[in-house]
């Protein structure tokens, strides 16, 4: 049977129907385990596919487009160097924040180590939690915690790590905007001047609230 009309689903469309009659969106395909480079190999040894240089540079104008706009998860070292958006796994992604996912200040140790301030913004409509450390030797440097002020939900958390040895700092940011992003900021400093700084930011689908 010949097809007499064949839907399409636009742009235009997906503006519609998710800003205003704010339906969530399910993409089925993100839910599903995914390597890029198991499946490069597979592409390689069964299809005689031929890697073209990077994401979408099988045309110079979508290579173009790729390379200078579109980052989901960028490095910057130095000279502003961005490297090709890569897909992350949970172990790989588990690994990049177990420093700030084993921090735990609402122990009985943490809370004598710790002194916490919070406040209304009215500004950014939020209930601002900050912690910060009574030693100044103390690795946690601040933890700024934002709230929903209406729905009490999670917002932003913005931790700051340092780890010194002698001369030598390890100034680690890690900034998490809850079901939208985390960028991660890594500078290292000798003598306090900062002689590397690395940038990640990771993105995924927005998760409506």
């Amino acid at each position: 049977k010949k097809l007499k009309t064949f839907p399409l689903f636009s742009f235009i469309n997906e503006f519609y129907y998710k800003i205003i009659k704010r339906m969530k969106i399910v993409y089925l395909l993100n839910y599903l385990p995914y390597s890029k480079n198991e499946a490069m190999e597979i592409l390689t040894k069964e299809l005689d596919w031929r890697y073209y240089g990077g994401k979408h540079y099988e045309s110079i104008y979508t290579g173009f487009i790729q390379s200078y706009y579109l980052y989901k998860k960028s490095t910057n070292i130095k000279t502003n160097k961005l490297v090709d958006s890569v897909a992350l796994d949970r172990n790989e992604f588990k690994k990049m924040i177990e420093p700030i996912t084993t921090i735990d200040v609402t122990s009985k140790t943490a809370k004598e180590n710790f002194k916490e301030i919070s406040f209304h913004d009215l500004s950014t409509k939020s209930y601002s939690i900050i912690t910060t450390p009574l030693n100044e030797s103390n690795e946690i440097k601040s933890i700024t915690t934002l709230l929903n002020d209406e729905t009490n939900k999670l917002k932003n958390i913005f931790i700051v790590i340092e780890k010194r040895d002698k001369d030598s700092t390890i100034r680690s940011q890690y900034f998490w905007k809850a079901n939208k992003s985390l960028q991660i900021i890594v500078a290292s400093q000798y003598k306090k001047q900062t002689v590397k700084e690395i940038k990640y930011f990771i993105n995924w689908n927005d998760i409506a609230e």
